[in-house]
């Protein structure tokens, strides 16, 4: 199918070809279409495509073969480098000068902006749609008709709304960065928890990063430290394309330097998610545990840190290690976690030790 309307599109350019799926594993059988025509067809050919690929992805207990579009595969395919923060010109060009466009939206509005822009430009690129359908119903999933109005767009970042009775910027000690449907289990979870210091925003464009808009955002929370949370494991998910490029922007900030950003999510696998109920519950418990334990996952730096270095843990029994002047607590939990739920402590640009 990916060869149909990639053909389509070689007539009809102007067109908005759309392509969607019932499930997002449809991306396992065609990753070579993927591969060789839609990633790499205008660095090989210089023939452009607008291509829109609309996935489901979401984990709800429905097993392994239904609850991941692969978007790590995607999100690997991306061209931008990870390590240089591009200047205020690349900035206003990141989507020209990319090969694909890959969006998890969490509002209705965003999924139309995201395709009205997408026919709307003068140029054609690629674009990945990873949608929830859990979130077709979820009672917060919602947007208002303002939000489909004059003045509106795509926003490629919801940054935390502070809500009235929440915690000063200064007195936030945690600032969760996520994308997709986990952000409404974590919502549930802050307010289960009565947390008024921990922020949680949205990156709703994975590729190209919104660099513009999430580096002076971290500023707002100087003391926090800042977490990357998903519900895929740690091998799969946006987490080893974000990791590097969210560092990167830190080191754009004024408070956020010498820091890293930390991860909370499902312990890796070589399945995408389990097909029990009672586990899939047990992980979402595990991984809200690791996300919102503002005792937890703490690391100091003293002036003698070397950037490039950093601690990799297996928590909940790993034990505190000094290496290149970084030092970290010893993490704990009040459960046993199984083996498969190991959450780690964010991985450095440069070696890391256990």
């Amino acid at each position: 199918m990916c060869v149909l309307e990639s053909s389509l599109l070689l007539s009809l350019p102007r067109a908005l070809t759309f392509f969607s799926h019932p499930v997002g594993d449809f991306a396992n059988g065609a990753q070579i279409m993927i591969d060789q025509f839609i990633a790499a067809g205008e660095r090989k050919w210089l023939q452009r495509s607008g291509l829109v690929l609309s996935l489901p992805h979401g984990y709800d207990g429905q097993g392994p073969e239904h609850s991941s579009a692969r978007i790590e595969r995607f999100l690997q395919l991306c061209d931008d480098h990870p390590f240089i923060y591009p200047t205020p010109e690349k900035q206003a060009r990141q989507v020209q000068d990319c090969n694909l466009q890959i969006v998890y939206p969490t509002i209705p509005s965003n999924i139309f902006h995201a395709l009205r822009r997408q026919i709307h430009r003068d140029y054609r690129k690629p674009l990945i749609v990873t949608f929830s359908k859990n979130l077709l119903r979820h009672p917060q999933a919602r947007s208002s008709l303002d939000e489909f109005g004059p003045d509106t767009h795509f926003q490629r970042y919801i940054a935390e709304s502070e809500p009235e009775g929440f915690a000063a910027p200064d007195d936030v000690v945690r600032h969760i960065l996520c994308s997709g449907q986990v952000y409404y289990t974590l919502l549930a979870e802050r307010e289960k928890r009565g947390l008024k210091n921990v922020a949680i925003s949205r990156i709703e464009q994975l590729s190209p990063l919104p660099y513009d808009l999430i580096t002076p955002h971290l500023d707002r929370y100087p003391n926090a430290t800042t977490y990357w949370v998903q519900e895929e494991p740690i091998n799969n998910g946006a987490w080893t394309y974000v990791q590097p490029r969210i560092e990167t922007a830190m080191r754009e900030t004024e408070h956020h330097k010498t820091r890293r950003v930390y991860f909370a999510g499902r312990g890796p696998t070589s399945s995408v998610a389990t097909g029990s109920k009672k586990q899939h519950q047990l992980e979402i418990e595990q991984f809200c545990d690791a996300a919102f334990d503002l005792d937890a996952h703490r690391v100091e730096f003293d002036s003698q840190c070397v950037p490039g270095f950093s601690l990799t843990l297996c928590a909940p029994w790993a034990d505190s290690v000094c290496s290149s002047g970084l030092r970290t607590r010893r993490v704990t939990s009040k459960r046993v976690l199984p083996p498969r739920l190991l959450f780690f402590l964010a991985p450095s640009v440069g070696p890391s030790t256990l």
